[in-house]
């Protein structure tokens, strides 16, 4: 008996360490500025490695659907005025190359919705993602 006890306090405590992180999913009062959904491969993990980054006008960034890190106000402004300033929401972002080990979708929300699918616009993705800090950063 005591065997059995034993073995279910263990269980409760590994579950409890092992508690899946607290997912933060878009909420529909929330004004998205920026997402980016990305998958590369092959990987170790089930056959394809993924992350996903979204930025809120107010600020807040989500890595993978968990809650990440706040940037001020004016560092908002910023990646707002080079979304502006690459000119990408009036750009054709559309290309026929393809690439099989690596995908991104990236949608920017300002004055309207821009969905862009890598390789397309990639150098003024790069300008603006350059002011998203990564994650760990």
């Amino acid at each position: 008996m005591k065997y059995f006890l034993a073995i279910i306090l263990l269980t409760l405590i590994f579950a409890a360490g092992c508690a899946p992180e607290k997912k933060v999913f878009p909420d529909a009062g929330e004004d998205l500025l920026f997402e980016k959904y990305e998958s590369w491969g092959p990987c170790q993990y089930e056959g394809a490695c993924h992350s996903e980054t979204v930025l809120y006008r107010s600020g807040k960034i989500t890595y993978n659907g968990t809650e990440g890190v706040q940037v001020y106000s004016d560092q908002v402004d910023k990646i707002i005025k080079k979304i502006q300033e690459t000119g990408i929401m009036h750009a054709d972002c559309e290309t026929d190359q393809v690439v099989v080990d690596y995908g991104a979708t990236t949608k920017i929300h300002l004055n309207g919705k821009k969905e862009i699918t890598f390789p397309g616009c990639e150098e003024k993705l790069k300008e603006i993602e350059s002011l998203i800090p990564e994650q760990g950063e």
